[in-house]
């Protein structure tokens, strides 16, 4: 199963990845041009093999994000609570992931919005991110790497969505372009 984790830079995306793979949390921020994880996990009694993309979220680097997305089986897209402009961006991520994946069954995507720790200096409102996810028939969660909140939830339900739409087991399209669904 491979996994993409997109959305602006210092949204959290590799922090998430850290936490979730090592259970670590790394407070300086290190932009990241792309990083892969390849493991397995168990999740309700399956061997999962999984692959863990996680791209570059700054403007120079967005040809590389872009060239990612047609590989990727499933997406979670991040933005910070705390950033107006990363919720802006992910907003638009979601609608050309919805493009690329048009012609096809299902693409699991989750929109996360991160940090949810820091809740004093929320920008985005949770009912809006909500409202723009049941307009696009998809799923969301507000996770905190940095607390481990919602993190584990986060991964586990995007990989039970992307196991429904491939009863097989095996991941899903590899490459191939799908549509979005929610659970």
């Amino acid at each position: 199963m491979k996994i993409v984790l997109i959305g602006s830079g210092g949204v959290g995306k590799s922090c998430i990845a850290l936490r979730y793979l090592k259970d670590r949390f790394v407070e300086e921020y290190d932009p990241t041009i792309e990083e892969s994880y390849s493991t397995t996990i168990e999740l309700d009694g399956h061997t999962v093999p999984l692959e863990l993309v996680d791209t570059a979220g700054q403007e120079e680097f967005k040809s590389f994000r872009d060239a990612t997305l047609d590989f990727g089986e499933a997406f979670i897209i991040v933005f910070s609570i705390t950033d107006d402009a990363s919720y802006k961006e992910a907003t638009k991520l979601v609608t050309k992931v919805e493009k690329l994946f048009m012609d096809e069954d299902v693409t699991p995507i989750l929109l996360v919005g991160n940090k949810c720790d820091l809740k004093d200096r929320r920008k985005v409102e949770e009912a809006v991110a909500r409202g723009f996810c049941e307009q696009h028939n998809i799923t969301y969660m507000e996770t905190s790497a940095k607390e481990s909140t919602n993190v584990r939830d986060a991964f586990a339900h995007i990989i039970r969505l992307l196991r429904r739409t491939n009863p097989t087991g095996n991941g899903g399209g590899g490459g191939k372009k799908k549509k979005c669904a929610i659970m």
